[in-house]
């Protein structure tokens, strides 16, 4: 147990987030990355559900008024919005392989990508008390003149992953 954890956990209302089971919002994701990856438009203005017990995400629409996609850690898909699959990707990591940062992605790219990164993104620092996470606090940090906390949050699971959190103490 980590007392900055649960602190950090607390603050942002670990309670109410144990309870839900989604996270949905309507959102435009836009910006250079995309623009770059061949896909400029592609999140602007969709519906993004993520689920929080399953690390699962879904974009509605996503590249076509009909169709989402559907984001997991081990396969992503895109799907019409009845549920009809279109394409699928099993492994969808390994796909990025060999990729520079000039290269553009295909549509099963966007999906994973978008879909890791939301869910992170939405279920973050809650996530630290997932199976394979170990959080610790470490040495404070001193700038100009506030210390503040440190919780270094290493997954067990993937190795050399780690995430750094600073709250002011």
């Amino acid at each position: 147990m980590s007392e900055l954890r649960d602190l950090v956990l607390n603050a942002h209302g670990v309670t109410r987030w144990k309870s839900a089971r989604t996270i949905e919002g309507n959102m435009s994701i836009t910006g250079l990355l995309w623009a770059r990856k061949g896909w400029p438009d592609a999140l602007k203005q969709v519906r993004v559900t993520a689920v929080t017990e399953s690390q699962r995400v879904y974009y509605q629409p996503f590249t076509n008024p009909d169709w989402r996609s559907v984001y997991g850690p081990e396969a992503v898909a895109i799907e019409t919005s009845d549920g009809k699959p279109i394409k699928s990707r099993v492994n969808p990591r390994a796909s990025f392989q060999g990729h520079a940062v000039e290269t553009a992605w295909d549509d099963l790219h966007l999906a994973y990508f978008s879909g890791y990164a939301i869910w992170n993104y939405l279920n973050t620092p809650f996530l630290f008390v997932l199976p394979g996470f170990k959080t610790e606090e470490i040495e404070p940090w001193d700038e100009h003149g506030e210390s503040r906390r440190r919780l270094k949050v290493t997954r067990r699971i993937v190795p050399n992953r780690c995430f750094i959190s600073t709250v002011k103490a």
